[in-house]
């Protein structure tokens, strides 16, 4: 069984490429929804919350886990593995720092990444240390975006706002434009239209749920077959937005953390 926890519905996008790249995997997944967002907190609190998920998930079957929240990811990555060495972690940063590797690689010159994230996110620098240590020379700018997985956890469809809040968030990738952005919060995938609408097409778009489920596919066994049902624990108010999301009716149970 393959655990996947979030702070909310963000972490939806890796689970269903994971499922679409990797059918024969049940998974069973946790958002988060009563704490989101988790990009305001600060990291003593992200490692407790991420900690009790963890060891629901290990009740529920899962030998390996993957962290779909890029704030969890920085904050909280090597204290759930010592916390946890049975379990096999996954996070959403390192598989994008690979795919980004891979494109410096092919490239002839110095590549501009600009990254979107939350102000966990952001403020841990996670990303800028990462990149730099590829390469020294490249160059990165970074924003953070507060406003948008609220808007996203809400299921706003008012295009205007979304428009609105992106263009603000964004215009600093315009007057200085990038050959990558990196959405770095899950949640953002989900956002992937209006903010190339904003930036244009030129601008290449590196989102951590393709290259998260080709890492997962890698680790699994070629003759695997399961016919466990996959299971997701969430706020029973956002069903229809989940099922949105994946495409398909599930099985879903309500479970939230308080505090």
């Amino acid at each position: 069984m393959l655990g996947i926890f979030d702070s909310g519905i963000g972490g939806l996008t890796v689970a269903k490429t994971i499922k679409k790249i990797c059918p024969q995997r049940p998974l069973v997944y946790f958002g988060d929804t009563a704490r989101c967002p988790w990009g305001d907190k600060d990291a003593q609190t992200i490692k407790r919350y991420t900690k009790e998920i963890v060891k629901f998930l290990i009740e529920q079957g899962a030998q390996e886990i993957v962290m779909a929240c890029n704030t969890s990811s920085a904050l909280a990555k090597n204290y759930l593995e010592k916390q946890f060495p049975q379990v096999h972690f996954y996070n959403v940063i390192d598989p994008v720092i690979a795919r980004i590797g891979a494109e410096l690689k092919k490239s002839e010159k110095s590549l501009k990444i600009g990254v979107i994230g939350t102000q966990a996110t952001i403020k841990s620098r996670i990303f800028e240390r990462q990149l730099k240590a590829l390469n020294k020379n490249i160059s990165v700018s970074v924003k953070a975006c507060p406003r948008l997985v609220p808007l996203i956890e809400k299921g706003e469809t008012n295009k205007k706002i979304i428009d609105s809040v992106l263009k603000n968030y964004l215009s600093g990738f315009l007057k200085n434009p990038v050959d990558y952005l990196v959405l770095g919060c899950t949640h953002y995938a989900l956002l992937k239209k209006p903010i190339w609408k904003i930036l244009g097409k030129k601008v290449k778009l590196i989102c951590s749920d393709q290259e998260t489920a080709l890492a997962v596919k890698k680790n699994i066994p070629a003759n695997l077959k399961s016919k466990t049902p996959d299971r997701f624990y969430l706020d029973s108010n956002k069903r229809q937005l989940i099922q949105k999301i994946m495409r398909r009716k599930v099985w879903m149970e309500e479970r939230l953390c308080r505090n």
